[in-house]
């Protein structure tokens, strides 16, 4: 195999979220390098092509962390909303009490969310 088709396949491989060390017995096996040779190139080439691998682990990431943005602002503003309306969401007795909990879980996922958006954003202009 040539090494750029190589350099290829690992970033594809990384891309589908498989361990490095299956990658580098997969390089082993294919081009018959020793396993020290094999893992020095894997790693090599994770690092200098980040922004491929990245790319390619991205659709899932993207999708959670929309999804949960999306999600926690629904949540928040309807139990924000329920609150307003003088709805009132009991728990254990306490009058509001749910509504509290609904906004302040809705606030985590929006976080949640946005803190993942970020770093995978990020990884893009490294």
């Amino acid at each position: 195999m040539e090494h750029e088709q190589i350099a290829q396949f690992v970033v594809e491989e990384l891309g589908k979220h498989r361990r490095r060390s299956d990658v580098v017995m997969e390089v082993c096996e294919r081009t018959g390098w020793d396993w020290p040779r094999a893992q020095k190139f894997v790693y090599q080439v994770a690092y200098e092509r980040r922004k491929a691998v990245a790319a390619r682990q991205s659709p899932l990431v993207i999708v959670f962390g929309v999804t949960f943005v999306i999600g926690g602002l629904l949540l928040a503003l309807l139990s924000a909303l329920t609150a307003l309306t003088g709805i009132s969401i009991d728990v254990e007795g306490v009058p509001f009490l749910g509504n509290v909990m609904g906004v302040g879980i809705g606030i985590v996922l929006i976080a949640g969310g946005a803190i993942g958006l970020w770093q995978k954003i990020k990884t893009f202009f490294e």
